[in-house]
Order: C-alpha cells, then structure tokens, then sequence
C-alpha cells in the first residue's frame, strides 16, 4: 500500500496545507497509522481506508493548531517611504546629476 499511495497522500496533504515539511510528516504519520490498524483493515478499498486515516489525522492537526493569542501592544509601523519623499529624493538626485 505504501509504494501504491504515498504520492497521491502526500499530495492530498500537500494540497490541503501548502506545507512540504508538513505534509511529508502527515504522510508518515498516517502510514504508520495505518501499520498499527493494520488488523481493521478488512482487505477492501485500501485507497478510501488510507484516506480515511489521512482525514482524521488532517483534522487532528487543525484541531491542533491554535490560533496566535492577540497581543493588544504590538503596533503594526509602516516604513515604506511617503509619496512626498520619494519625489524630493527623485528631484535632488536629478538637481545633483
């Protein structure tokens, strides 16, 4: 099962995280699950079981992942030169050439 599916998981992975690392991890994860339920597995639909497996364990990583707590004090600066700036810096570049 493994040299059969381990792209097509990977990629469902991939597509549903847009992680390399990660989906890699969740592959091997699911795999090994499946290598310890091995005994559940009534011998039918390797593919959807394997997927079910890749679902719970993509469910268990969102459940997982908890959102960054917002921290009231953090202050977003803009540095990116104003307008006005920009066309003083041009106008003495082209007073000095």
């Amino acid at each position: 099962m493994y040299k059969t599916y381990t792209d097509d998981i990977f990629r469902f992975f991939l597509a549903n995280t847009r992680e390399v690392e990660l989906s890699e991890d969740l592959t091997a994860d699911t795999f090994a699950m499946a290598w310890d339920k091995i005994d559940t597995f009534d011998g039918k639909h390797e593919r959807g079981w394997l997927y079910k497996i890749a679902k719970n364990k993509l469910i268990d990583h969102w459940r997982r992942k908890k959102p960054l707590p917002l921290d009231e004090s953090i202050e977003i600066v803009d540095d990116r030169k104003s307008v006005e700036k920009m066309t003083e810096e041009a106008i003495e570049r082209e007073r000095i050439y």
